[in-house]
């Protein structure tokens, strides 16, 4: 059964996407939507050159640095690339789509925020499957449907949340992605300075 399908019901045609960047997320982003069904009209773009493809696509995804969202949409907005029928999406969880895509909001059907609530340090990893993996989802309504759409074709669960949330949200994010593991590390080292050996140690995460 294809992204646009589900039981007993006519086939409603997938959005066509767009996932604009070239780093991992984008990559892995891209390589999981097409997997899922969902059409992608072209694999990550770097921003120095934006094809025809973004611009006839339903839904935009920037994957883009943290740092270059709100510049990108801007750039996307001034030059006239975005219609008024598509959705904007951005992937980074510490910003509300109000706070970054707002030069674009005049342009757009919706603006809002799709975020992958899973590490990306391992590229090959990461594009082969999202499934089960929370995306953080803020924005207007028509975004929120958009990313809902693509969170579940993905087999991905959406959490909805208010732009005034997206703050602790990430606050959240980055305790559970790094404190962990900080956690793990300070724990040998205690283990260390005990006396325990590499190789009891070993044997106490086995247990643990």
């Amino acid at each position: 059964m294809s992204a646009g399908e589900t039981a007993g019901a006519p086939t409603v045609p997938s959005p066509v996407a767009f996932v604009m960047g070239a780093g991992i997320v984008g990559t892995a982003l891209s390589a999981c939507l097409a997997r899922a069904g969902v059409p992608v009209a072209g694999m990550p773009a770097r921003t120095a050159s934006i094809p025809p493809a973004l611009t006839a696509a339903d839904v935009v995804i920037l994957a883009v640095r943290d740092d270059r969202i709100a510049e990108v949409a801007a750039r996307l907005a001034r030059e006239q690339r975005l219609r008024g029928e598509q959705v904007l999406l951005h992937t980074s969880g510490a910003h509300a789509s109000g706070e970054v895509l707002a030069a674009a909001r005049p342009h757009v059907r919706g603006i809002g925020m799709w975020h992958p609530l899973v590490s990306f340090a391992d590229p090959q990893a990461a594009a082969r499957t999202l499934d089960g993996v929370a995306f953080g989802i803020e924005g207007d309504e028509p975004a929120r449907a958009m990313a809902s759409h693509l969170a579940r074709a993905l087999g991905a669960r959406p959490i909805f949340l208010d732009g005034d949330s997206v703050p602790l949200y990430h606050a959240g994010a980055v305790m559970a992605a790094n404190y962990v593991v900080a956690l793990a590390d300070d724990a040998r080292t205690l283990l260390a300075l005990a006396g325990v050996s590499p190789a009891e140690r070993s044997e106490e995460r086995r247990v643990g």
